[in-house]
């Protein structure tokens, strides 16, 4: 969508009258009789027989209702929604608006934001431009697919036309033509006074063109704006390496702090082809070249070795060559290394620069760097192409929104720079999809690259891929990798059914997962570092057709192990990473024989003859073609299986009781830590299985009002999360000492006292846990106190103290109080039931015991442990009110005298 009008200086109109006026050298209006005799010189007639000549940036137009001066009806319009926009608050006083309709002029108001195409319509010329521009824009739209969308039966009432008519209408005049131009041609006309009398005449128009301050109008008249071949910002600093002979410098500034956290995987291609020839080599893609260094104002920068003769321009692109994600410009980018006079492809210093924020200069279909740096520039307002439109921001064009057809789906909406589009919902039972990227030749030839279907309806994919040692001619990263870019896709890269990520989406990561997309320019290129001699395990999920999921995993075998109980079907284990493969089975209280296989794989692991008899909680060698494993039973119940790979060389199949919630550690997560990510080790909620109960104890501030502590447990990080449990996966408990908990997805709780509190999961009862929060007291518990008989006095009561007034749901894991003590004697930390109630009592290690390290001296941390056989703590300070403060954490305890 170019705004740029074309020039018509020598055009001359035989039968016309011109009108030049102040844009020209003149400073009167004169009327031009351009086709008089070429001998003749009356009326300012020159001898080419040429019409008006208007000196840039000006042009000439003719004369026509454009160019009228404003209506009274425009002028009473303008006016409404000029007042209507001062006086928005519609608080003025009669005085006041008078005042202000007063001095209105609906010429040189400046009318701000306001549309002025609501006001006053289209001009004749606009209407004309938006003509071309819908004609643009159709042909835009059925490149992008979209005519045989509509037009399927019962898609769209009047079929692709028709939809495509009522999507037009919806694209803002702005987007296409720019700004109103009615307004400033009327001041023109009332300038020159012209009325229907001159119609068809000729008139100098200066077009609402505005450059951003780096460029300037092109006065050829060819381009709009132009980058000059000397910086039109002054004062610019110099940057910190400059081109030598036969190089160029490119500068790329991405925003944030300049250093090489923030550039890092950044890099640039550099390449030859027919149209640009200038660096005699050519980059490999995903490697890139290496930076010269960072310069605090423009950024990371490249130094890239030129030829002799080479061409006036250099491909490039700047990308992230662990995300795929490409900079500034999505196209084939291109610096410019033509001499002066080139009017697009000037760069005398052979400096190019880019900015986060800042398009490429788009010129006749190239994508350019600029020419000089951004320092101190404005990026201007930006304009965005069909298929997209501003985000909230005004800075980013990103895909709009659409409402598409039955059967299809929308992609690329709010993508930045990518425009959105109905596409085919792809039938995963009808579907090969195939792996397909650097690391295979793209799947060409496709021959076992294909995904194995899990069966009809599953709508789930997995392959195993075995990646061996790397090519001997590859680019190794420092970490031993090969950064791979990849796509899923069938054997014809058919448009529904070739998958990529979504730009500004997550990206691939071994253990993660991530929503794919679909689409012709809509899906990007996915990027994942291969170490030598692994196997990656891709499982897509398309359960949803219109989301489609795909998680990565690093596995130890190219199978999918399979646990088989005595003659019942094979059951296939669950991959939990690290290794470890996880069943959870019910077995009766009897003996069965177990064998683990996959047999369309060739895989089968089974006992050491002779040793094949498994006990519960006993890890059993395992050996390849080994013998079936035999396990009794104790009772009837859950049981988690566990066949562990993790070492090749010493496989292992162990059996439990079954946790509630896996074999893996599960965390409270929640406002106490603000939902941080990963979840600190300390808030594990630890499981105990005699009980069946998972459980941790957390100091709590008191709430009052609207305020609340919200939790939820989950695995230790929210990426791949196997444990997500909130309000609906629970039964709140009812017993009297229990806190009252509410929420629908994460619970809540309102303490009224700031202490510490035990968070309990019981799973003794029923397969649906019951989750209660209680008070669990700590204490000072010994001789130091009352009448020294280490009773659990709430006089010794440890609690929370919150400290960040700013945080009025502050949690942690300190418990201090201030107490009063009677004198010199010993003590422990304990809860009620020395550890039997919540798990509290310290004291001092033994050995730390004997050697004299049991003695608590003022201000000075001393070091716990737990257990029935922990030391007694020695007190030898006089009566009096000291601090003692508990770190849950570091099992430290301070002793501090009261202020």
């Amino acid at each position: 969508m170019n705004f740029k009008f074309t020039s018509l200086s020598v055009v001359a109109l035989a039968t016309t009258a011109a009108l030049s006026g102040c844009s020209t050298e003149e400073e009167k209006i004169e009327k031009v009789y351009p086709f008089e005799q070429a001998s003749s010189t009356a009326h300012g007639s020159n001898a080419t027989g040429q019409g008006l000549w208007c000196k840039a940036p000006d042009i000439v137009q003719t004369v026509d209702s454009d160019f009228h001066p404003l209506s009274t009806q425009e002028i009473t319009d303008l006016k409404a929604v000029a007042l209507a926009a001062a006086n928005s608050d519609n608080d003025w006083t009669d005085a006041e608006i008078a005042a202000w309709e007063s001095s209105f002029n609906p010429y040189t108001y400046d009318y701000g934001t306001i549309d002025l195409y609501d006001t006053l319509g289209l001009t004749n010329e606009e209407m004309a431009r938006q003509a071309v521009a819908k004609e643009e824009a159709r042909a835009f739209k059925i490149e992008q697919g979209q005519q045989e969308i509509f037009d399927a039966e019962g898609a769209f009432e009047g079929g692709f036309d028709a939809w495509f008519d009522t999507w037009f209408a919806t694209v803002p005049y702005t987007d296409y033509l720019g700004k109103s131009q009615r307004l400033d041609k009327a001041a023109r006309g009332n300038e020159l006074a012209l009325s229907t009398a001159n119609n068809g005449e000729e008139a100098c128009y200066t077009p609402p063109t505005e450059c951003p301050n780096y460029k300037v109008l092109d006065e050829s008249g060819a381009y709009d704006c132009i980058v000059p071949e000397t910086n039109p910002i002054a004062d610019a600093p110099a940057p910190i390496y400059e081109a030598a002979a036969n190089e160029t410098v490119v500068y790329f500034r991405k925003n944030g702090v300049q250093d090489e956290a923030n550039y890092a995987d950044i890099t640039i291609h550099a390449w030859d082809n027919g149209n640009c020839t200038s660096y005699g080599e050519s980059t490999a893609w995903g490697t890139g070249r290496g930076s010269a260094g960072i310069d605090p104002n423009y950024g990371i920068y490249w130094v890239l070795p030129l030829i002799d003769g080479h061409s006036s321009c250099g491909n490039m692109i700047i990308y992230n060559k662990t995300s795929g994600d490409k900079y500034i410009t999505q196209n084939d980018g291109m610096i410019p290394l033509g001499n002066s006079g080139d009017v697009l492809l000037h760069n005398l210093d052979k400096i190019t620069y880019y900015q986060e924020g800042f398009p490429a200069n788009l010129m006749d279909g190239l994508y350019l760097g600029n020419q000089h740096p951004y320092f101190g520039a404005a990026a201007g307002k930006k304009s965005c192409g069909w298929g997209t439109e501003l985000d909230e921001s005004g800075e980013s064009c990103v895909g709009q929104t659409l409402s598409c057809p039955t059967g299809t789906t929308d992609v690329g909406v709010a993508q930045v720079d990518i425009a959105s589009k109905c596409i085919e919902v792809f039938n995963p039972d009808e579907t090969t999809l195939l792996l397909r990227g650097g690391f295979n030749g793209w799947g060409n030839p496709t021959e076992g690259q294909e995904f194995e279907y899990l069966g009809e309806g599953t709508n789930k994919y997995r392959k195993n891929y075995v990646y061996g040692a790397h090519p001997e001619d590859a680019t190794v990263e420092e970490d031993g990798t090969i950064n791979y870019n990849f796509k899923i896709a069938d054997a014809d890269w058919s448009e529904a059914t070739s998958f990529g990520g979504v730009k500004g989406g997550d990206l691939p990561t071994v253990g993660g997962s991530m929503q794919l997309t679909a689409g012709n320019g809509v899906g990007q290129d996915m990027a994942l570092k291969f170490a030598e001699n692994k196997i990656y395990q891709f499982n897509v999920d398309a359960t949803d057709p219109t989301a489609v999921q795909l998680n990565i995993e690093d596995v130890p075998v190219a199978a999918f192990p399979k646990i088989t109980f005595g003659s019942e079907d094979p059951v296939e284990f669950e991959y939990a990473r690290s290794g470890r493969y996880l069943h959870t089975a019910t077995l009766a209280a009897e003996t069965v024989s177990i064998v683990i296989s996959d047999e369309a794989n060739d895989f089968a692991l089974g006992a050491v003859t002779g040793s094949d008899v498994a006990s519960l909680d006993v890890a059993l060698a395992l050996v390849n073609d080994g013998s079936a494993i035999s396990f009794t039973a104790p009772e009837a119940a859950a049981y988690n299986i566990t066949l562990d790979l993790s070492d090749l060389a010493a496989p292992t199949f162990k059996i439990e009781k079954a946790k509630p919630l896996g074999l893996d550690a599960v965390y409270i997560r929640g406002t106490m830590t603000g939902w941080g990510d990963p979840a600190p080790d300390e808030d594990e909620i630890v499981y105990d299985k005699d009980s069946r109960t998972y459980s941790v104890v957390y100091g709590l501030e008191a709430v009052t009002g609207e305020d609340k502590h919200q939790f939820k447990f989950a695995s230790k990080a929210w990426d791949g999360s196997t444990v997500d449990v909130g309000a609906g996966n629970v039964t709140f408990s009812d017993d009297a000492e229990a806190l009252p908990l509410t929420g629908t997805g994460n619970v809540e709780v309102k303490p009224t006292k700031s202490t510490s509190y035990e968070f309990s999961l019981d799973f003794s009862t029923a397969s649906v846990g019951v989750l209660k929060v209680q008070e669990a007291p700590i204490y000072i518990r010994g001789g130091i106190y009352g009448s020294g008989d280490w009773a659990a006095d709430d006089t010794m009561r440890l609690n929370f103290v919150p400290t960040d007034e700013q945080n009025t749901t502050e949690a942690g894991h300190v418990y201090t109080s201030t107490v009063t003590t009677t004198g010199e004697g010993f003590f422990k930390i304990a809860d009620s039931e020395w550890g039997d109630a919540f798990g509290f009592n310290w004291g001092i290690d033994p050995d730390e015991a004997e050697a004299g390290n049991n003695v608590v001296v003022l201000g000075t941390p001393i070091q716990l442990a737990t257990g029935n056989d922990s030391q007694n703590i020695s007190f030898p300070h006089p009566a009096g009110q000291y601090v003692f403060s508990f770190d849950d954490v570091t099992k430290q305890l301070t002793v501090t005298a009261a202020p």
